[in-house]
């Protein structure tokens, strides 16, 4: 067993971490869940096996690392600062119990921490030339999610993150964007010294997003560990160096592919079609 999937919500119970009918929240919300003696997290009538299935359900949030998204009331610990403290005291090992009264939890646990961590979502060498840059200011970054039947469009112009420049596979520039404005920072690369040395790029983006199809908060209060194995994860993916044998294994956030603007579309079909009349022409009278 890893170690990140070695620790329950029980094992915190069991040894005096947490208490039953503790009190969680998020930190920018008032909404709450308590702590169960079984180990599940109660939210709003429902009982959940994992803090992550409780906090995609009090997020609305397709990805979120639920030991992070849950602080105790009233403190700035999360549940992933209590994993720590019992890591310390216990290792790796989890408090002796009979089997019987618990069941197997090893398949809920580890997809639990198998959840995203700081990078929600994230985009690959996306086409500058499928994005309608007329839009300026309100430009659209449409991604679509390899596995959603529906194919919906996700906007991630108000992504905030790390972006970088490619020309073909050379990575020429890397940004960074704090602000919910990825979209109108990249406009700015189309007529800035960079505008005509790029014709891709790549996006790491904080917010995830959201079962609507909007884009949630970003979470905050990473643990060290987690941040370092996503900064090589990052560098790793967008710079491809030739001598790293692995990918990046911190990066756990959903890649989207690009969805070419509709708009962008339909002038090629026109221009298409339009050359294709010329011609017509040019062999008909020849």
């Amino acid at each position: 067993m890893s170690a990140s999937s070695d620790v329950s919500v029980k094992d915190l119970i069991r040894a005096n971490l947490l208490v039953v009918g503790q009190e969680l929240s998020p930190k920018y919300s008032q909404k709450v869940a308590a702590v169960h003696a079984d180990g599940t997290l109660a939210f709003e009538g429902h009982h959940y096996e994992t803090p992550t299935a409780a906090a995609k359900v009090a997020g609305n949030l397709q990805s979120v690392n639920g030991w992070i998204f849950w602080h105790l009331e009233n403190s700035r610990e999360t549940l992933a600062d209590l994993r720590e403290k019992y890591r310390k005291n216990f290792g790796s090992q989890t408090l002796a119990v009979d089997s019987s009264e618990d069941g197997d939890t090893s398949s809920a646990e580890s997809e639990d921490v198998e959840s995203s961590g700081v990078i929600s979502a994230f985009g690959m060498f996306w086409r500058r030339a499928d994005v309608n840059w007329e839009l300026k200011q309100n430009v659209k970054l449409l991604g679509v999610h390899p596995t959603d039947k529906t194919q919906q469009h996700i906007d991630m112009a108000g992504q905030t993150g790390v972006y970088l420049l490619h020309d073909g596979s050379r990575t020429i520039y890397v940004g960074r964007v704090s602000a919910e404005r990825l979209g109108f920072r990249l406009y700015e690369h189309t007529i800035d010294r960079v505008a005509g040395r790029w014709d891709r790029f790549s996006w790491f983006g904080l917010r995830p997003v959201t079962l609507d199809g909007s884009l949630g908060v970003a979470q905050q209060d990473f643990p060290a560990e987690l941040v370092i194995s996503t900064m090589e994860a990052v560098l790793i993916e967008g710079l491809e160096p030739p001598q790293n044998r692995r990918q990046g294994d911190g990066l756990k956030g959903q890649e989207y592919l690009q969805a070419p603007d509709q708009e962008v579309q339909r002038k090629r079909f026109l221009q298409g079609a339009i050359v294709t009349g010329l011609m017509s022409n040019t062999s008909s009278t020849s």
